[in-house]
């Protein structure tokens, strides 16, 4: 088992993950109002550390590069190497090796979600590949227009895949996680059916960190927060007026929800990064809303709320 400065120096930017390959694999879009390379996600060789890596993406992308997902280990480390960087969110990490201290109205959820059903991994099969892309169709936010290249979003050989079933065998909940290194995971997808029994995705949660715990593993991430800053942040920086703007727009995506939800597990809250050289303007904040769907999103859900208002409107005046 590697030491804990080892796992540091294999550390990755959220949804990077580890794999078989022999060379880097990545993602990339070419930002042509900004000049910035953004790599969206990549698969890194088991062994290769996060350095060179680097070193190889500098040499293809000499322009600059656009980095998110960012830890506090490597935005440091791309500090160091004259990159701009911007606090964007927080990541919800749960200690494995210590028991799950959940609250105790989650350990109730998580009794209740035990009773409808169990917890099940499944193989990865055309079928069950098929099946997960129905799914996110039929969860909670599945109606949406979904968030793109901020994670690995379907059922892949460097995802593992759990679900919680009920006791006629229909899928009520989907995890899927991916390998950071040997001592950490984290979550990518994290699925609920619209009417699925209460305390379902609790009970599915807790199973899966059983499961890691019991594989050897030290941490598990339940994935990025975003608008979310940590207090140490300055009033009115970048940073501040991007988590502001975000929670205004709560109506399309609910990072405040979100955070609630993973904040019952009780994780240790770590800062997430947006790295970018030489540096992270207006252009290429906007353009990666624009390549990740986040502005698509918004637009729709503003879309929508006219149109019910407009009804709602147009209704009250058909009763006078």
């Amino acid at each position: 088992m590697k030491n804990k400065n080892d796992s540091i120096s294999l550390d990755l930017p959220l949804s990077w993950v580890r794999s078989k390959r022999k060379s880097l694999k990545k993602n990339t879009f070419r930002f042509k109002t900004s000049n910035l390379d953004w790599v969206s996600l990549a698969e890194v060789p088991e062994e290769k550390h996060f350095q060179q890596i680097l070193c190889e993406l500098q040499k293809t992308s000499a322009r600059g590069l656009l980095i998110r997902g960012c830890t506090t280990q490597i935005a440091n480390q791309l500090k160091l190497n004259k990159f701009d960087i911007l606090p964007i969110g927080q990541e919800a990490v749960l200690n494995l090796t210590k028991k799950l201290d959940a609250k105790k109205s989650i350990k109730e959820l998580i009794r209740r979600g035990k009773k409808y059903g169990s917890y099940n991994q499944i193989k990865l099969t055309d079928e069950n590949i098929l099946k997960l892309a129905c799914f996110k169709k039929e969860s909670r936010h599945g109606h949406k227009p979904q968030l793109k290249h901020l994670f690995i979003d379907e059922f892949t050989k460097n995802t593992q895949a759990f679900v919680w079933e009920n006791f006629s065998g229909e899928w009520q909940a989907v995890i899927t996680i991916s390998k950071v290194n040997d001592q950490k995971m984290q979550t990518e997808l994290l699925l609920r059916k619209k009417r699925a029994p209460i305390g379902t995705m609790e009970a599915l949660i807790f199973e899966v960190s059983e499961y890691l715990k019991k594989a050897g593993y030290k941490d598990w991430s339940l994935g990025e927060v975003p608008f979310i800053l940590s207090k140490e942040n300055r009033l009115f920086s970048r940073s501040y007026f991007l988590a502001w703007l975000g929670r205004k727009l709560r109506f399309a995506y609910n990072a405040e929800s979100l955070y609630n939800f993973k904040n019952k597990f009780s994780p240790t809250w770590q800062p997430v990064y947006l790295c970018g050289y030489p540096k992270i303007s207006v252009l290429s904040l906007l353009e990666l809303s624009f390549r990740s769907n986040y502005l698509r999103l918004v637009l729709s859900r503003i879309f929508r709320r006219d149109l019910i208002k407009k009804k709602f409107t147009g209704s009250r005046i058909n009763q006078l």
